[in-house]
């Protein structure tokens, strides 16, 4: 258990380039968040450091190849040392290892907005080069959701008023159990009907991935398969269920699975969608989409094979 009662932001050199006191001592979670002996959550107060992802290894040491054409890569002198470093934790996003930078702020506003926000900023304690910490109330804490009818009734106000996760996020992890969003900053605005099949998307890869119960639950209620070539098929299932017009990417064809339907939905508008590695800069986002379709379409050659 890591307990701290201040900031600090280390360089490469690991000198302290800024040090933060918080109001009261902080029991350090995961990643870049803790939680307060008040029971108020703090984001951006440091991580213990083990990797990061780059696009060039450099001085550092390389673990594994990473995503969107990137490596995952250690700066050994940081090694399980805490704190804010003066380092992209993603290469596609501008923050710092462990800190809250400018992609975060969008809390400030979506927490207010978004009427499915588990979120209310109590208050924002400045670090340094638009690194804040965000000291945050989380109605319903954040225990995973488990009710089929809650996630459908989040993504419904969701289709509805044009609210979207990336595609590719894990977002059911942001779910509570209350049928509310833990994690708004990456959410944005949309009524791109390619935005809301992979809002919906995220969610239902997500659950099969990290909630194997709910997913059962959520076939057996629902009734949708989730069975990775029928996902696709499903969410449009989902999205007429929920009300939401799906001619625009599917037609007036019946909602059944086809290899060249299957092929068209995950090339032509899930990875045509906004991806979290576009969250920030566009210019990110349009790599990210080049290397997921090259990786995808090497993926069916080699099944098709």
């Amino acid at each position: 258990m890591i307990l701290i009662d201040r900031v600090c932001v280390i360089d490469k050199g690991l000198r302290c380039l800024a040090e933060v006191v918080l109001p009261e001592r902080v029991y350090w979670v995961a990643g870049r968040s803790g939680v307060g002996k008040s029971g108020l959550w703090y984001k951006g107060i440091g991580t213990l450091y083990q990797w990061h992802l780059a696009r060039e290894v450099g001085r550092c040491k390389m673990i594994n190849v990473g995503t969107y054409g990137g490596y995952e890569v250690q700066y050994v002198p940081w090694l399980n040392r805490f704190g804010i470093f003066a380092e992209r934790m993603q290469w596609y996003f501008s923050e710092w290892i462990g800190g809250a930078g400018k992609r975060e702020c969008r809390i400030l506003e979506n927490s207010e907005k978004f009427q499915f926000s588990a979120v209310k900023v109590d208050s924002m304690i400045p670090i340094v080069n638009d690194h804040n910490v965000y000291v945050l109330r989380i109605e319903g804490g954040k225990g995973k959701v488990t009710d089929v009818w809650k996630v459908m009734e989040l993504l419904g106000i969701m289709l509805e008023k044009g609210w979207n996760f990336p595609w590719d996020k894990g977002a059911i992890s942001d779910i509570n159990a209350e049928g509310k969003v833990t994690d708004v900053a990456d959410m944005f605005k949309s009524n791109d009907i390619k935005c809301k099949f992979g809002t919906v998307y995220s969610v239902l890869y997500s659950m099969v991935k990290l909630y194997s119960d709910l997913a059962k639950k959520f076939q057996e209620e629902v009734g949708v398969s989730l069975e990775l070539k029928e996902l696709p098929f499903s969410c449009l299932k989902v999205m007429k269920r929920l009300g939401c017009d799906i001619l625009g990417i599917w037609g007036e064809k019946k909602v059944e699975y086809s290899w060249g339907g299957y092929k068209d939905l995950v090339l032509n508008v899930l990875m045509e969608g906004v991806n979290c590695a576009g969250i920030e800069f566009s210019e990110a986002g349009d790599e990210a989409r080049k290397w997921y379709k090259n990786d995808f379409l090497r993926r069916v050659a080699e099944c098709r094979s």
